[in-house]
């Protein structure tokens, strides 16, 4: 994620790695970009494994008020947004 300038190209204001996720603040009109991004990197296929991760995505003006994006795809994702938009969560 470093490694891929991710943090200046989209404007995260934290990232907080959290077990086995990321939270980050982004802004709204790049978080599609950065989700898309971001599921990619961590489709890894760790050594000894025989798959690569799965990578499931939210979002929400909260971190305790998630909407489950599920596969981040372009679709789940502008769902979400939608949805998030409709319940007054984004500005």
């Amino acid at each position: 994620m470093f490694d891929h300038n991710m943090r200046e190209r989209f404007q995260l204001e934290s990232v907080l790695p959290v077990y086995d996720e990321i939270s980050a603040t982004v802004p709204t009109n790049l978080a599609k970009d950065y989700i898309l991004e971001l599921a990619d990197i961590m489709r890894v296929k760790a050594p000894g494994f025989p798959l690569a991760m799965e990578v499931e995505a939210s979002v929400g003006h909260s971190w305790g008020k998630q909407i489950e994006i599920g596969m981040p795809t372009p679709e789940n994702i502008d769902r979400a947004l939608a949805e998030l938009a409709e319940q007054g969560a984004l500005s």
